[in-house]
């Protein structure tokens, strides 16, 4: 299986990428990781209605980006020709941001309004990070990279989704 090469220094490696497949160890780590998925979709699945102190938003905020990483785990394992497609497609869309061409309308980024602390795991398109960079928002994408992205991001979820909860 091909490794991904990550050449752009805003989405890095994932530690999964270097990751040997098969064998029992897939399965506890697959195991561990869906048993800390749950643990963290339990406490923190949703933002809290009542008590949106900073710091709660902060507690949330950690989870949903830990709970992105753990999908990513989970996905490759699982499902590791969506998830070296899904990196795929993340990194050629960065290096369409990086060039850095704005355009008023069309195919293009539009980050995030809400702040940072609200998005849920699966509203991470690209990285946490990169999801909510204003500077970013109007930079011009290829709208055929998007459609592919949306696509995989969707099957990535159904996939995350039956093995974390059995439903897609």
């Amino acid at each position: 299986m091909p490794t991904p090469i990550f050449g752009t220094p805003r989405v890095p490696a994932p530690e999964y990428v270097h990751m040997q497949k098969g064998g029992s160890q897939d399965n506890m780590i697959l195991e561990s990781a869906i048993a800390r998925f749950r643990e963290l979709r339990g406490k923190h699945g949703h933002l809290p209605r009542n008590g949106r102190s900073p710091e709660n938003i902060r507690h949330f905020h950690a989870a949903q980006v830990e709970m992105f990483n753990i999908a990513q785990l989970i996905c490759f394992i699982v499902g590791p020709e969506i998830q070296l497609e899904l990196d795929a497609t993340r990194r050629e869309i960065m290096e369409q941001i990086e060039l850095n061409i704005k355009v008023p309308t069309g195919a293009r980024v539009v980050t995030k309004r809400i702040p940072m602390g609200h998005l849920l795991w699966s509203e991470f398109q690209l990285t946490p990070e990169v999801s909510v960079d204003p500077t970013i928002t109007g930079n011009a994408v290829l709208f055929p990279l998007l459609k592919k992205l949306k696509g995989l991001l969707r099957a990535q979820c159904s996939l995350v989704n039956t093995r974390t909860c059995g439903r897609g």
